[in-house]
């Protein structure tokens, strides 16, 4: 080469300028593709008119059927007890809780001032505390109801069925 002749443009100095737009769009593109897929990450489903229509539709029959039920598709379910064994139930109920109530007056020395004082009271049985010496149990359900006083008997609380059946479950 000639003093006369131009250098030519070093081509180290292209090279790094190619290699410097190729690594920009490198990154470039790269941030494109982050932006779509941060797009997808964080993009929230919506519901499109139609499923929002339907939504609406079946919420709507399924209020007319709440609020205008149609008579047969009711079931009728019978009671599954007959009234005869489900008033024995009750007496036998409100027996077992006078024998907590007289436990816990022989424990205490004095009848409880409400009935969860004598442990976890049964369903359907009330106590009223008359006086210091007399209370009432009373009992209902449904179709049956029943009352006894602390001055009145067991065997009155539990009738002659009810006392075969108590004899039964302690044998």
């Amino acid at each position: 080469m000639t003093e006369d002749e131009p250098t030519p443009p070093d081509r180290r100095d292209v090279s790094d300028d190619k290699e410097r737009s190729r690594i920009l769009e490198e990154v470039l593109r790269d941030q494109a593709r982050r932006e779509v897929l941060r797009d997808v990450i964080y993009r929230r489903p919506s519901a499109s008119l139609g499923t929002r229509i339907a939504a609406v539709v079946l919420a709507l029959a399924a209020f007319a059927l709440w609020a205008l039920p149609l008579p047969g598709l009711r079931p009728h379910i019978p009671f599954p007890i007959a009234a005869e064994d489900e008033e024995e139930g009750l007496r036998l109920a409100t027996f077992v809780q006078a024998q907590q109530v007289e436990a816990f007056r022989q424990s205490a020395g004095r009848l409880p001032d409400v009935l969860r004082e004598t442990g976890e009271p049964l369903p359907g049985i009330d106590y009223e505390r008359l006086d210091a010496h007399t209370y009432r149990l009373s009992g209902a359900t449904e179709r049956t109801r029943i009352s006894w006083l602390s001055s009145d008997s067991i065997p009155a609380l539990l009738g002659d069925s009810g006392m075969a059946r108590l004899r039964q479950i302690s044998r």
